[in-house]
């Protein structure tokens, strides 16, 4: 998971397959009936909205954009917090995080 986070923090922006090791990562695949895909949570905040209610519970969240520093855009979850370039990244980087936490507690 260590290596995925950082591939989130260095990106510049989502991408298919971000979203796929990101759903794979919490083994979480959407469904329209007909085919099976990983949701855009690298690239859609409510899709990350979604990640983060669907495997932590009762999440406590907040986001925000911050041009001050190196990251552009800031998520928490809980006590975790992370930054990167958007609010979608920065939020699977804490939902992440919190998760890796979350089991080692």
């Amino acid at each position: 998971m260590t290596d995925l986070i950082q591939a989130l923090q260095e990106a510049g922006e989502g991408s298919r397959e971000l979203d796929a090791a990101v759903c794979d990562a919490v083994n979480w695949r959407k469904t329209d009936g007909f085919w099976t895909f990983p949701a855009p949570v690298s690239r859609s905040l409510d899709a990350a909205l979604a990640l983060a209610e669907l495997v932590l519970d009762d999440p406590k969240i907040c986001v925000w954009n911050s041009r001050n520093g190196k990251a552009g855009a800031t998520a928490a979850v809980g006590l975790v917090d992370a930054g990167a370039a958007t609010l979608p990244l920065a939020l699977c980087i804490a939902v992440l995080k919190a998760l890796r936490t979350k089991d080692t507690a």
